[in-house]
């Protein structure tokens, strides 16, 4: 299997992305810059930023600073934490005395413990407006207790220099001014004391000033501060980071590299400045752009990258240790020729090793089956593509464990049907179910070559044409190798909790599509009636996936919010009716006992009360009424068959 972090090794095709970044950040001309790397979650944004840390790491004359405000979410205000961290790598990194010169080295350690006092004092403001430090300092400290009040980061600066309860420096700092100073420089703290109180705004624009100067005096050439994992925070946070950027930190030699969603930023922004009544506008957009000067957005992997992908974590789980990066940097070679759609395949590897491994050739050609599948359902999405992979080697070793060996490329096809169309997947559990592992309506629709034509050796029935008629799963039951010969019992028996947890498509659906889930779920009408209206808008592919988590959750309570959740499957069927057939597998797969008895009717008359029932819920209508379980729905059913009167 195969780690889900974050990495520095390239297989992915970002080396023209990282070029972009580390280009940015060397641009004197363009500093300050804030460049945006946006993509979806799992995109490998994080990967892309930690590649660009170490290029530009290497260079002497650039100070990195990695930092995940996520991470200091829950103890800590976000905005001082980022200047903590910036000023703790500046410490680290800064030059002796020798190399800069005693009075550069002198000055550049004053500046830092002003600077660390300052982030102090902007500290305490914060978690007195939480009423926080206040209570603390009201009875510990009344002299810092009033210059929280009043907001006077001066006072507040001074205050703690003369208690000696800053941030001190630390005996290197000494070392870097030979000795001379425990702590800042006298002088300073000197002349801080005759000015009066300072402003917020004063205070602001002096830590601009005195945080410009060290950079200065460090002859540093770039300062890049790269933060990842910022559309983990919540909205306050999102946007209290990005003003510390603005407010503190941009100044001459810095470069800020934000890694994040890009949606979900600009959510974040529009909570805290709502839009302008009677005014079109779109806030998050606006100042999204005003910040980031350079956006870097990560496409999403095609069919050719998402084989070449595969193929390369295939060489990291079967070759050694000293052969994979070999590999790995003729892909890199061929993606600068850019004269190869597919960087890395068995022709390829086979022309690097002379001799391709059996297992690592079963790979690739497998591989090279479901790779454009794999690409269209999870859309290109790196971290989901991976997951499938990892998903499917945790259930051959697991079978492996309890001595039942599973074939592969069967499990994957099986996978691909789970993943994507889980409706069916479901209908294929039940048919094997009953076949004691052997689906025996798989052979009409494979014999069939997924097309239904009627001269085939054996045809579908009316019931399995919602099989060959969905083009992607005609395309699915095409893909090799055929099942309908195969025990599949031993595949469901390692995929139960994916036939018995009908939630599993929601994880998979994108931003929009999951909003729009939960209109349709929402208790208000208003809320329904909208979705609806959404939902009517779209093309029955699109719908789809929102279609069958909705059949999902009516087939687990067909109940839920008083009935309404199937007048809404019944209608949307009714509008787009090519999910007609997957309502009836839906119907056919709920047990009769939980139905509402007014469903056949309420079917009934949103399709048209006086228009032939289709085919395949006349086939539902007659199982309700051959049934003995539910005696009303039994009967609902018999009547709402009837054939309707003429106008």
């Amino acid at each position: 299997m195969w780690h889900d972090n974050e990495t520095e090794i390239d297989l992915l095709g970002f080396g023209p992305l990282v070029d972009s970044v580390t280009y940015l950040a060397r641009a004197d001309a363009l500093l300050p810059i804030t460049v945006g790397v946006f993509g979806d979650w799992g995109s490998g944004k994080s990967s892309l930023m930690r590649m660009a840390h170490r290029r530009l790491a290497e260079d002497p004359t650039c100070i990195c600073v990695s930092f995940s405000p996520w991470q200091y979410e829950d103890y800590d205000d976000v905005k001082t934490a980022l200047m903590g961290a910036v000023m703790a790598a500046l410490q680290e990194r800064r030059p002796s005395a020798e190399k800069i010169g005693e009075t550069a080295g002198r000055q550049a350690a004053q500046l830092l413990a002003k600077l660390k006092r300052r982030i102090d004092g902007f500290r305490l403001v914060g978690a007195a407006a939480r009423g926080i430090a206040a209570s603390y300092a009201y009875q510990h400290d009344p002299v810092l207790a009033t210059q929280l009040a009043s907001g006077s980061v001066f006072g507040i600066v001074q205050h703690l220099a003369q208690q000696e309860k800053s941030i001190p420096a630390d005996a290197d700092l000494a070392d870097a001014t030979k000795g001379k100073h425990g702590g800042a420089d006298p002088g300073i703290l000197k002349k801080d004391v005759d000015p009066p109180p300072e402003t917020i705004t004063q205070g602001i624009a002096e830590f601009r000033q005195d945080f410009a100067a060290l950079l200065t005096h460090l002859e540093v050439k770039v300062l890049v501060v790269f933060i990842d994992d910022l559309d983990r925070c919540l909205p306050p946070n999102i946007v209290n980071t990005l003003e510390a950027l603005r407010l503190f930190l941009a100044v001459p030699k810095t470069a800020f590299v934000i890694g994040a969603d890009e949606r979900i930023i600009k959510h974040a922004i529009a909570t805290r400045y709502p839009e302008v009544p009677g005014q079109a506008l779109d806030i998050g957009r606006d100042y999204l752009e005003k910040l980031i000067q350079v956006p870097i957005r990560i496409p999403p992997l095609t069919a050719a990258e998402t084989e070449s992908f595969l193929n390369l974590l295939g060489c990291e789980l079967h070759l050694s240790a000293d052969v994979h990066p070999q590999l790995v940097a003729t892909v890199m070679e061929n993606q600068r020729s850019n004269a190869l759609d597919v960087v890395m395949n068995y022709g390829i590897a086979q022309t690097h090793l002379g001799a391709v491994c059996a297992k690592l050739e079963a790979h690739m050609a497998l591989i090279g089956r479901i790779a454009p599948t794999l690409c269209n359902g999870l859309h290109g999405n790196p971290r989901q593509i991976k997951r499938f992979l990892n998903t499917l080697q945790l259930r051959v070793t697991l079978a492996k464990a309890r001595g039942t060996e599973l074939d592969v490329s069967v499990l994957a096809k099986l996978m691909i049907l789970e993943y994507f169309h889980e409706t069916h997947f479901r209908e294929l559990f039940l048919w094997q179910a009953v076949g004691r592992g052997i689906a025996m309506q798989l052979e009409a629709l494979e014999l069939a070559g997924g097309t239904g034509e009627a001269g085939s050796p054996a045809s579908p029935n009316d019931a399995q044409q919602d099989w060959v008629g969905n083009a992607t799963i005609a395309d699915w039951l095409r893909l090799e190798p055929p099942l309908r010969s195969v025990d599949l019992g031993p595949y469901f028996h390692f995929a139960r909790d994916r036939v018995f947890t009908p939630t599993a498509p929601t994880r998979r659906l994108s931003q929009p599509l999951q909003e729009l889930l939960g209109k349709l779920q929402s208790e208000s009408d208003a809320e329904r009636a909208g979705g609806m209206l959404q939902a009517g808008a779209m093309t029955a592919d699109d719908l789809r996936p929102v279609y069958d988590t909705l059949l999902g959750r009516f087939q687990r309570d067909p109940r839920t919010l008083e009935g309404k959740l199937a007048s809404a499957i019944v209608e949307l069927a009714a509008k787009k009716r090519e999910l007609l057939p997957a309502l009836a597998q839906a119907l056919r797969g709920t047990p009769p006992g939980a139905i509402r008895t007014d469903l056949p009717a309420m079917i009934r008359v949103k399709l048209g009360p006086r228009e032939p029932l289709p085919a395949e819920l006349q086939d539902v209508f007659q199982g309700w009424v051959d049934q003995t379980v539910a005696s009303k729905l039994s009967q609902a059913a018999a009547l709402a068959l009837q054939q309707p009167r003429s106008s």
